[in-house]
């Protein structure tokens, strides 16, 4: 896939053939990433909202005064493409098992305030009512009530022979709605802060995989 897709670090890299083996770890692998990655999180309880601008607030949450508590939260919504393979074989019977996997994965975040008492996120059945609500009947643009941010982290190449030395794997960021300037610095700049570090952890996380990977599947 990698070698007709970009010729990149794995291209190149020998197969193995498709067995219903191969298929089982296949299918754990990407429903124990799915797993993994699906809803991780980060956020910071605000003290006070007086560090956001009135009127931006207003706007955002529909009248209500910039006043007492709210939670922000940076939160992974959505696996929007994971695509690939894993297997596990031996070349060579005195030697360990190898533990291939070659995918690319695409992650949608967002990052979206609450006032105390509410959660940031709605469940599915709030975003159903919210489509049944709406003259066109489609489903909103947000699981977020009061969204400030969203875009997508993405990997190429999560590949076994690009495994980082340092296990810290690359995913390029970007950014496809950035959180109004209204709302104040402080606020905007909190926004960049936990979408860093939701990149970090979902970083961790895909170490994490791979060690479960190889602690799971053993020949």
């Amino acid at each position: 896939r990698l070698a007709a897709e970009s010729g990149g670090a794995c291209a190149g890299s020998v197969v193995p053939p498709a067995s219903s083996r191969s298929a089982e770890v296949s299918r754990w692998c990407e429903q124990r990433m799915r797993e993994l990655l699906l809803f991780a999180s980060v956020e910071r309880e605000l003290l006070d909202l007086h560090c956001i601008s009135t009127v931006g607030f207003k706007e955002l949450v529909g009248g209500e005064a910039a006043t007492g508590r709210a939670t922000v939260k940076a939160m992974v919504t959505d696996v929007a493409k994971l695509t690939g393979e894993a297997a596990v074989f031996k070349l060579n019977v005195t030697k360990p098992a190898l533990h291939y996997f070659d995918y690319f994965l695409k992650l949608e975040w967002e990052v979206a305030i609450a006032r105390q008492g509410d959660e940031c996120y709605r469940t599915a059945d709030e975003l159903i009512q919210v489509a049944a609500d709406r003259d066109d009947g489609k489903a909103p643009e947000s699981v977020a009530k009061h969204r400030l941010s969203a875009g997508t982290f993405k990997i190429r190449e999560f590949c076994s022979e690009a495994e980082p030395c340092d296990g810290v794997w690359p995913l390029a960021t970007k950014v496809k709605t950035h959180c109004n300037e209204h709302l104040g610095a402080e606020l905007t700049e909190l926004a960049v802060q936990l979408q860093g570090k939701l990149k970090i952890q979902v970083q961790q996380l895909l170490s994490q995989w791979v060690q479960a990977y190889k602690q799971h599947w053993r020949l």
